[in-house]
């Protein structure tokens, strides 16, 4: 918590590297967004973050300065920050395996399909693709309080055509205790972060291709 304010007056934030990010959040994801984000930093600038809040936000930016191209970024309606594995772009038993990774602030929301339905997990996973980090988060608070509770983890439902709810599996898990399975973690960020990089060297050869055509004509 601080004792000076977070406006300098009635509409001018007083931190510019808090104005700052607001206007790029503005300016890619929508004043909706920014307006969330605006409430929750200060609402953080207020009351200040716990030990453990603290500590995992300093672990997801780790992870994303080490794996810059693997997570997607997105604002949640509660103004909070929240990444997400980028989906895999190629191979079909990293498809096959493929789990939805949110980082949030309270920790890593793991989400994948049940398994044993090839034809439904590949439904499931299209679904899981397609939903922004926030979303899956929503989806996840959503069910918390459901009967299908079991340990931290439960089944929670992605709805995928017809207006069909299936279930799929959440765990969020606490990456300050250490009792997490580095090695699944791991495996998925560096495939992530190998197909994208991947990618944007591609696309890169691709802009310089044309421009170089175009210069001739």
């Amino acid at each position: 918590m601080t004792e000076t304010g977070f406006y300098e007056n009635e509409t001018q934030i007083k931190d510019p590297s808090v104005a700052h990010e607001l206007a790029i959040i503005e300016a890619t994801m929508g004043r909706d967004k920014a307006l969330a984000r605006e409430q929750e930093l200060k609402r953080l600038h207020e009351t200040g973050l716990t030990d453990q809040e603290r500590q995992i936000i300093v672990i997801n930016e780790s992870l994303i300065a080490k794996y810059p191209h693997a997570f997607s970024v997105d604002i949640g309606v509660d103004g909070k920050v929240y990444y997400d594995t980028k989906p895999p772009l190629e191979g079909r038993e990293w498809l096959d395996r493929y789990s939805k990774i949110v980082l949030t602030p309270d920790g890593f929301l793991v989400v994948s399909s049940n398994g044993g339905n090839t034809r439904l997990d590949e439904s499931i996973n299209k679904e899981l693709k397609s939903k922004r980090p926030s979303e899956i988060v929503t989806l996840f608070n959503e069910n918390k309080e459901r009967d299908y509770k079991k340990g931290n983890s439960l089944a929670m439902y992605v709805e995928i055509g017809g207006g069909k709810s299936y279930p799929c599996r959440a765990t969020m898990t606490d990456p300050i205790k250490g009792d997490i399975n580095f090695t699944f973690f791991q495996r998925n960020f560096n495939k992530a972060e190998e197909d994208h990089a991947k990618l944007e060297k591609e696309t890169m050869k691709a802009v310089a291709s044309v421009e170089n055509i175009l210069s001739k004509l």
